[in-house]
C-alpha cells in the first residue's frame, strides 16, 4: 500500500470522496464501519455467557486464536467430557504451506485458547496430541484429528492469560524501534517454552543481529512475491468488501494491515489489487515498515520440524507468548517468510540459501520453525473477522 500513498500525495480525503460512485464504494468497502457487523461478533461474545453448555464456552475463546493468513483452520467435535480438535483441509494454504506446518501450528494456537478457557470455566484439561509426520504430499480424506482435550470438572479460578484473549491482535503497523523490551519481558518470552525441551525461543535484540535477520526476511519475501503460484493461493483469502467480510468471516482485510486511518480509507476505495500488485505492496511494507521498526526479532526452533506434535506444541507456545505480550502492551507479528520459502524450496526440490542462512542463526540442536518481530506499536491494530464457534462444529 505504500506506493498508493505516493501516488496520492497531496490528495486530501475530501477530494477522494467527491462523486456518488466513490461514496458508494466507500460504503460498500466499509470505510465508515470498520470492525462492525456479524463478522466481529465473536470478539464481543468471547466468554459465551449465553451458552447453557459450559463446554461450548470454551470454543468461543478457542476461535479467537491466531492463525496463518486468518484462515482459522480448526474444527471441533464435542463428545461428553472430550473436545476433539481437527484441522480443516479446506483452509490449507497449499503452495504457501507445503508441509502444512502453518496449518497445524494454527490449530495449536486454538488449543491453547481452549485450555485457558477450560481452567477459567471450571475444568481441568489434559491434551493428547495425535502423532504424525508433516509431508509435502498429504492426502485429504476430510477433517484430520489433531488433538483430544479431556475435561474434568474442578474449581474455577482466575486465569490471567484468558482475560487477554479478546484483546490479542497481530499488529502489522510500525513499531517504536528505539523503545526496547524490558529485560524481564525478554526473559519471559524466551522461557515461555520452559516445560518443553524440544522447543527453543531466541530473541535477537542487538542492532547487527536485527539487521541480518531483517535482510533474510526481505530476501525471502522477494522470492515469495516472484512466485506466481504462492501469490495465487493467498489471493482467495483477501477480503475487499463488507459483503465478503460478512459472508466469509475470515481472511485478511485492509483494517488489519497497520496503515494509518487515512491510508486505510484510500486503500478501500481504490480497486482491489491483483495478486502481483498485492505482493509488491507486501514487500514494500516488509522492507520499509515492518523490518526496520522492529525492536527485536524472535526465532523459535524445534528439534524436528516435521513432527506434528512438536509443531502443534509450537503453536500452543506461540499463542501463549502472544497473550503474554498482550498483557504487557507488547506488539508481535509473525515474520515467517524465510521458513515458508525454505519449505517451498524443499517441496519443489529447488536449492536455496535461505534455509542455510536462517539455520545458522538457530540454536544448536534445533531447526528453524517460526520467526516473529516484537516491540511497542506506534498505533493500535484492527480486529480480524471471525467465524463463530457454531460454524466450526462437526456433528457429534
Amino acid at each position: 500500500m505504500i506506493s498508493r500513498r505516493k501516488a496520492l500525495t497531496g490528495l486530501g480525503l475530501a477530494a477522494v470522496f467527491v462523486g456518488g460512485g466513490i461514496f458508494y464504494r466507500a460504503v460498500s468497502t466499509g470505510v465508515f464501519s470498520a470492525d462492525e457487523g456479524p463478522a466481529f461478533d465473536a470478539w464481543r461474545d468471547w466468554r459465551g455467557d449465553s451458552e447453557a453448555d459450559p463446554r461450548m464456552r470454551l470454543l468461543h475463546a478457542a476461535v479467537l486464536a491466531a492463525s496463518a493468513h486468518n484462515t482459522q483452520p480448526w474444527l471441533f467435535r464435542v463428545e461428553d467430557d472430550v473436545i476433539e480438535v481437527y484441522a480443516d483441509p479446506a483452509r490449507h494454504l497449499g503452495a504457501a504451506d507445503p508441509f502444512r506446518r502453518e496449518m497445524f501450528m494454527s490449530v495449536g494456537c486454538c488449543i491453547e485458547n481452549l485450555t485457558l478457557a477450560a481452567a477459567a470455566n471450571g475444568f481441568r484439561s489434559d491434551v493428547l496430541i495425535m502423532e504424525g509426520r508433516l509431508d509435502a504430499t498429504p492426502t485429504f480424506d476430510g477433517p484430520e484429528l489433531v488433538a483430544r482435550v479431556y475435561l474434568y470438572p474442578t474449581k474455577t479460578f482466575p486465569v490471567p492469560f484468558y482475560e487477554a484473549v479478546p484483546n490479542r491482535r497481530t499488529n502489522r503497523g510500525p513499531y517504536l524501534p528505539d523503545r526496547p523490551l524490558m529485560p524481564s519481558e525478554t526473559m519471559t518470552i524466551e522461557r515461555m517454552n520452559a516445560s518443553k525441551d524440544f522447543v527453543n525461543t531466541t530473541l535477537f535484540i542487538p542492532s547487527l543481529a536485527r539487521e541480518r535477520i531483517g535482510e533474510i526476511i526481505v530476501a525471502a519475501t522477494e522470492k515469495i512475491v516472484a512466485d506466481d503460484e504462492m501469490l495465487a493461493v493467498s489471493a482467495p483469502w483477501e477480503r475487499h468488501t463488507r459483503s465478503e467480510i460478512r459472508d466469509r468471516k475470515d481472511g485478511m482485510t485492509y483494517d488489519m494491515y497497520g496503515l494509518s486511518p487515512e491510508m486505510t480509507a484510500v486503500a478501500k476505495i481504490l480497486p482491489a489489487p491483483s495478486p502481483r500488485e498485492a505482493g509488491k505492496y507486501w514487500l514494500e511494507a516488509t522492507r520499509d515498515t515492518e523490518v526496520p521498526t522492529a525492536a527485536a526479532f524472535g526465532l523459535i526452533g524445534v528439534e524436528d520440524p516435521f513432527d506434528r506434535r512438536q509443531i502443534v506444541t509450537l503453536g500452543i507456545i506461540w499463542q501463549r507468548t502472544h497473550l503474554y505480550a498482550t498483557t504487557r502492551d507488547i506488539a508481535v507479528q509473525p515474520m515467517n517468510q524465510p521458513i515458508i520459502m525454505m519449505e517451498r524450496e524443499m517441496a519443489t526440490g529447488a536449492g536455496g540459501e535461505i534455509g542455510d542462512e536462517i539455520g545458522r542463526l538457530t540454536r544448536r540442536g534445533y531447526r528453524p520453525a517460526f520467526l516473529f518481530r516484537t516491540g511497542y506499536a506506534a498505533g493500535p491494530a484492527g480486529l480480524s473477522p471471525r467465524r463463530p464457534a457454531t460454524d466450526a462444529l462437526l456433528p457429534s
